[in-house]
Formats: C-alpha cells, structure tokens, sequence
C-alpha cells in the first residue's frame, strides 16, 4: 500500500491514525505530525520542512566498509 493510500484511509476513518504510523513504519508523534500538518496545509503541508533539503541520492553509493 502506498503512503497517500494509508493517509487516506485514515482521513476517511476507515484505519485509526496509529495504524497508519504502524503501517507506514513511523513513530506515533510523526503520525500526529503529518495530521496537523495535512489538516492545516493539505497534502503540500507533507513536503520537506528541512532549512537545506538533502540532494535525492547523496548516499547511493555509500556501501558499508569491510573489516578484517
């Protein structure tokens, strides 16, 4: 299930708001979070609050150092 299917379904009352956190996979305070932010703002209230957003990809080549 995609993440807009989950905050819709608990918009529309058909899952509790703690079961989308659990089923998104976040805490319960990030879940209360995006709801106010979702009733204040709509769904543009969902983007990126960071003051410098992080490029897409900047650990892509990252990869875990051997140890011997």
């Amino acid at each position: 299930m995609k993440l807009q299917d989950v905050l819709l379904k608990a918009m529309a009352e058909k899952i509790q708001w703690w079961e989308a956190a659990e089923i998104i996979g976040v805490r319960d305070r990030t879940m209360r979070r995006w709801r106010q932010r979702l009733r204040e703002d709509g769904h543009s209230g969902l983007a990126d609050r960071r003051k410098i957003p992080q490029p897409p990809g900047v650990y892509a080549d990252f990869r875990p150092l051997e140890v011997r």
